[in-house]
């Protein structure tokens, strides 16, 4: 798909950019990549852990989706323009001009006690991305048609 281009998003390294102007509820991107089912996730090196994207728990095993495509450079906001949608779907939650970076909110992917420091500098920025669990109840209303299968699964809540 010809919808985004990688390029310098600033302190966050690089990004994905609209390359044209993208309607609310538009597919964007599909994820492409290798899936794996990881028990021990210290055996992969960090630069291949900070990608890849869960998609299902089996047991004590994770499922995992190494992506090879633009995926790999999806940052985070607090305020997000897309979501993931059956977990290989990138789709736009609103419209999105040409050259807007596109972004997701990371803690709509993860569960089990993953946080880091959030620069999204938007104006209701969390200040920490951590996992769905951990967000307030307001924010898990929010945010709760936009997680993954694997949190649902997980947190079933929701």
């Amino acid at each position: 798909m010809e919808n985004v281009e990688v390029k310098d998003a600033g302190k966050k390294g690089k990004g994905i950019f609209a390359l044209k102007d993208i309607k609310k509820s538009e597919q964007i991107l599909y994820f492409t990549g290798k899936v794996v089912e990881v028990g021990n996730e210290s055996k992969y090196p960090e630069h291949i852990r900070e990608h890849w994207h869960p998609i299902d728990k089996k047991g004590d095993k994770t499922v995992y989706v190494l992506p090879k495509s633009p995926w790999m450079y999806m940052n985070h906001s607090c305020e997000p323009n897309a979501r993931v949608k059956n977990d290989r779907y990138l789709i736009a939650i609103r419209d999105i001009k040409k050259g807007e970076e596109i972004n997701i909110d990371y803690s709509t992917l993860f569960l089990e006690g993953w946080e880091m420091k959030c620069e999204c500098g938007s104006k209701n920025c969390r200040k920490v991305i951590s996992t769905f669990d951990k967000l307030s109840p307001k924010n898990q209303e929010r945010l709760k048609d936009y997680v993954s299968s694997y949190v649902k699964k997980k947190y079933k809540k929701y």
